[in-house]
Formats: structure tokens, C-alpha cells, sequence
């Protein structure tokens, strides 16, 4: 037997097609077949509809009063915004009861029931969910509105300053904020453009992990562009620059370079002065070739410098020279000089043979050495002689008072002393004694 099933919703249960009412709640029901699942006539409830409807109309509302609210810049305090969602939840609800009064459908309407029995009706929680989903959804919608739009004024006003300390402000109070990237990246280009390195609040408080690399790698191109400049410059003056600019830590081989610059100045500096030092060398020497030339300026150098060395060169130059003797003269004096201002013993005196009664002297002088003995006498008429070894030789020299010099080199101390000649025939020998410390 075919069977139906009751349109009651609280009944809902399957009897025999051929009885008119539902034995159990007597609803006349032309649902559906339980057993052929065929399709019959029905109408449709549309309160779901209208109350999706209203929640849209109400979003509609809560959107075009936001944006009003923006675009005058309205207070956006917590009963402004309470205010608003009261408004769309009204607008909502009214537009709700509009379509029902308005008696709106998409489908068939329901066809009036032939019985006049009317089963006690279904509590239907569609519409208080409705209200609460909608509620919720406006509200999450306007604290997102709400938010976005202050994280915009925040952003808006740490723009107008411009300055690193506002917009690190901003992204320590709004960090996940879709503004905070761009905000980090104004921090960059205002340190990139403006600040020093060391300047670079990379050190600052409550600075956050990504904000800080940012700045780190900020910090990492000023010093390696500071570092090319110096690289570039290769200057005492550039690297002493770099390292004012950087910590301790990023001197890297600047401290090293410096020292490197340092030591070609001083290679330069000492070619340089070699070099000067030459080219005055070869000044004075074609300076000293001048005044060596001839003989008259020889004898005027010589004798106003007036020192061993120059006498000896004027006698090797002009041996034969007009000043020859005077030049041998002088050269003899100073020689004794010097030995009597050096460490020398003392000479004896000579012994005296007899009286001759002349303007002259003679000496028998005897070397009794393995060297040449070279004897100097300072005085009326300054002569020097050098006896060969054990050789015996005669010197006649004018009266007067003769400082005495007398030395045979190797090593062995000269002798000096002082001797007065009148016309008399002297004697003297000399030898070399050796101690033993």
C-alpha cells in the first residue's frame, strides 16, 4: 500500500495515501512519497531569505555609515561605534519586517490548508541565530573598520613629522599593522639619507626583531660605503675619517692600511730627501770644483778655512805653487796642534853639543824605530822630516823657539815638546819602548 508522510513538522510520519487526514495530529498532508520519493506541490517558507537579505541590507548600512564617519572625521569613540551598529541591527530588522509585510517569496505561495485544524507551530531558532551571526559580523566588521582607519590616522601623522623617532613610536605601539612595513621603510631611507652610522638607533629600546634587522642592514651599506670612499681616497686623512665614523669593531684593515700609507710616505719622503740630499751634494761639490779652479781662489779657500784638510788639498792641486811654502808652513803648525791638543808623551829635550855662534842650528837627528820617523818643528821656520829607519840625518833650521812633534804611526803614541835653538849644534835620538800590562 502506497503511504505518505505527514506535513506536520512536529509529525512526520508515513500513513496510507487513501486517508485524507494524518491519523495521528489530522494534518492533510501532499508532501512527498516514502516509498517512490516523488516530488509534490509544496510551499516554500522564505523567512531564512528574508532575514539573509536583512543582514546584508544591514552590513550595507554599517559600511556607508563608516564612510561617512571617515570622510568627516567624525569622533570615533566606543558610543560612536555602538551607535552605528545599533543603527544597521535597527535597519536591518526593519527591512526584515518590509519583506514580510510586503509578503515576499521566490517561490509558489502557500496554498491555504483545507482542514482547520492548525497543529501547534515549531519554536524556529533561524531567526535568533540570524541576529546574533549578525550582530557578531557587523561588529567584527566595524572594530576592523575602526581599526584600520586609526592605524591610518596614526600613520597619516608620523608622515607629516617625518622623523625616525615618529614612526619607530608607530611601530612600537602598532607593529603587525599593514602600515608597519612602509613605516619601517621611511625609518631606512631617513637613516640611509641622513644619519650618521653611529647615529643609527639600532641600540633603542623596545625595538622590534624585524625593525632592527632593517636597520642593522642600513647601518652595514653606510659603513661599507664609507669604506669604499675611503678605499677610494687611499688617504691618511680619508682613513682617520672612516674610523670616526664607525665603532671600534668595523675599523676592519684600516688601522693596517694607515701603517701601509704611513711607511710609502716614509720610503718617498726618504727618496726625496736622498734625492735633495744629493742634488746639494753635487751642488757643493761643483761649488767646491769653483773655488778650487785656480790657484788664487785655492789659496783664498785655504787659507780662510785655514784647516789641515784644505791645506793639504791646495798643496796636492798647486805643489809648485806661488803659496807652496806658506801653505807647508801652515799644514806643519796645525799638524803639531793637533798633536799636542791629542794624547801624546813628552819629548825630551835634546842634547847640546857645542856653540856655533850663527843665525842657524843644525840637529843631528838619529831613528832608531822600524818605521818612518816623521818630525814636525813649529816656529821661525816651520819644516818637517822623515828619517827612514835607523838612518841618521842633519837639519839645519833657523834660531828660536820650536814647538815639536814627532810620530811614526802604528799605532804607537806620538811625542811632543817644546824646544829653544840658539845657533848651537844638537843631538837627539829616537826608539820605541814597548810595555806589557
Amino acid at each position: 500500500m502506497e503511504k505518505v508522510i505527514c506535513i506536520n513538522n512536529r509529525c512526520s510520519k508515513a500513513y496510507p495515501k487513501n486517508l485524507e487526514r494524518c491519523p495521528y495530529c489530522g494534518t492533510i498532508n501532499i508532501r512527498y512519497n516514502s516509498q517512490t520519493n516523488e516530488k509534490q506541490e509544496k510551499t516554500k517558507d522564505n523567512r531564512f531569505v528574508r532575514i539573509v537579505l536583512s543582514c546584508v541590507f544591514a552590513l550595507v548600512v554599517l559600511v556607508l555609515l563608516s564612510i561617512m564617519i571617515t570622510l568627516f572625521g567624525w569622533n570615533e569613540s566606543v558610543g560612536v561605534k555602538g551607535l552605528i551598529c545599533g543603527i544597521s541591527i535597527g535597519a536591518g530588522t526593519w527591512f526584515e519586517s518590509w519583506l514580510k509585510k510586503k509578503n515576499f517569496s521566490f517561490g509558489k505561495k502557500r496554498k491555504p490548508q483545507v482542514n482547520k485544524y492548525k497543529p501547534p507551530r515549531r519554536p524556529n531558532y533561524a531567526w535568533i541565530i540570524a541576529i546574533v551571526l549578525g550582530i557578531a559580523l557587523v561588529s567584527i566588521i566595524s572594530i576592523i573598520l575602526s581599526t584600520t582607519v586609526h592605524y591610518s590616522k596614526q600613520f597619516e601623522q608620523a608622515k607629516q613629522e617625518n622623523t625616525v623617532d615618529a614612526y619607530l613610536d608607530f611601530i612600537d605601539k602598532h607593529p603587525r599593522s599593514s602600515y608597519a612595513d612602509e613605516a619601517r621603510d621611511s625609518v631606512a631611507n631617513i637613516c640611509r639619507r641622513c644619519y650618521d652610522i653611529m647615529d643609527i638607533p639600532i641600540l633603542r629600546a623596545n625595538l622590534d626583531k624585524k625593525t632592527k634587522e632593517q636597520l642593522l642592514s642600513v647601518r652595514q651599506e653606510k659603513i661599507d660605503e664609507a669604506y669604499k670612499d675611503a678605499l677610494n681616497a687611499n688617504t691618511i686623512e680619508g682613513w682617520e675619517h672612516y674610523k670616526a665614523l664607525v665603532y671600534p669593531r668595523d675599523y676592519r684593515d684600516a688601522d693596517t692600511r694607515i701603517e701601509w700609507i704611513n711607511d710609502a710616505c716614509r720610503t718617498k719622503e726618504a727618496a726625496r730627501q736622498n734625492e735633495e740630499n744629493q742634488r746639494k751634494k753635487q751642488q757643493m761639490a761643483e761649488e767646491e770644483n769653483a773655488l778650487w779652479e785656480t790657484e788664487e781662489s785655492a789659496w783664498e779657500t785655504a787659507y780662510e778655512r785655514h784647516n789641515i784638510k784644505s791645506y793639504k788639498k791646495y798643496l796636492k792641486l798647486f805643489p809648485y805653487g806661488e803659496h807652496a811654502d806658506a801653505a807647508e808652513r801652515f799644514l806643519i803648525d796645525l799638524e803639531v796642534d793637533r798633536v799636542f791638543a791629542s794624547d801624546h808623551g813628552e819629548l825630551p829635550s835634546m842634547d847640546k853639543s857645542y856653540s856655533m855662534g850663527t843665525s842657524y842650528s843644525v840637529l843631528e837627528l838619529e831613528n832608531r824605530t822600524d818605521y818612518d820617523l816623521t818630525i814636525s818643528f813649529s816656529g821661525p821656520d816651520s819644516k818637517r822630516v822623515v828619517i827612514p829607519p835607523y838612518k841618521t840625518i842633519e837639519l839645519k833650521i833657523e834660531n828660536g823657539s820650536y814647538r815639536i812633534a814627532a810620530s811614526v804611526g802604528h799605532g804607537v803614541r806620538p811625542f811632543a815638546g817644546q824646544e829653544d835653538l840658539y845657533g848651537c849644534r844638537y843631538s837627539s835620538y829616537f826608539y820605541i819602548v814597548t810595555y806589557r800590562m
